[in-house]
């Protein structure tokens, strides 16, 4: 058994699981509770979910599947006032959203990874690109859910806010990565 791998496998669940639970608690924290159902138009932890599968791979689903589970458990035990009533069912649609994505796009002949491929990862229109089909799909199949859920949410303003939370995470993750170098820049040409 190759250990690295195993600790490879472990380290980006963990990281994952941490990075979701955490992203959920600050927009629920503060864009939910301040500003209500509206804030659904902004929901950054889509964001996680394609950063996750882009970077990481089907290895994550193991630690995006656990803390949505895990977000759910806590939503029970503390009364969380959530948008959607059936959180764990949705949230299982984004599970599979993103995956589906990529088989989508690799059956298409559209590779994702590196320079080399059609859709460069560390591209972030490429990135941003991956997060509205990935929106969309979400979309595609919470339309399909409402044949046995109730529609509680939203459609077009859920979609909307998974794609543009995702865009802006997705972007603000950029600008934090890149911070060191804007700054040093920034202190060249002054």
């Amino acid at each position: 058994m190759n250990y690295s791998i195993v600790l490879d496998h472990i380290a980006s669940n963990v990281i994952v699981y941490l990075s979701h639970i955490l992203i959920y608690f600050l927009w629920y924290n503060l864009f939910f509770l301040t500003f209500g159902e509206q804030t659904i138009i902004l929901y950054l932890p889509h964001g996680i979910i394609v950063l996750g599968f882009l970077f990481f791979g089907i290895k994550i689903t193991l630690g995006l599947l656990l803390s949505q589970i895990s977000f759910y458990i806590i939503s029970l035990n503390y009364n969380f006032n959530l948008p959607f009533s059936d959180y764990l069912i949705i949230s299982l649609f984004q599970l599979i959203c993103m995956p589906l994505t990529l088989f989508i796009l690799n059956r298409l002949g559209i590779t994702v990874g590196d320079r080399s491929h059609k859709l460069d990862k560390t591209n972030i229109l490429h990135v941003l690109i991956v997060a509205f089909l990935s929106s969309t799909i979400l979309g595609i199949s919470i339309i399909f859910s409402t044949l046995f859920l109730m529609n509680q949410i939203n459609l077009s303003i859920f979609i909307l806010g998974s794609f543009l939370g995702s865009a802006i995470l997705i972007l603000t993750m950029k600008v934090l990565v890149h911070i060191s170098y804007l700054f040093s820049t920034f202190l060249k040409n002054y």
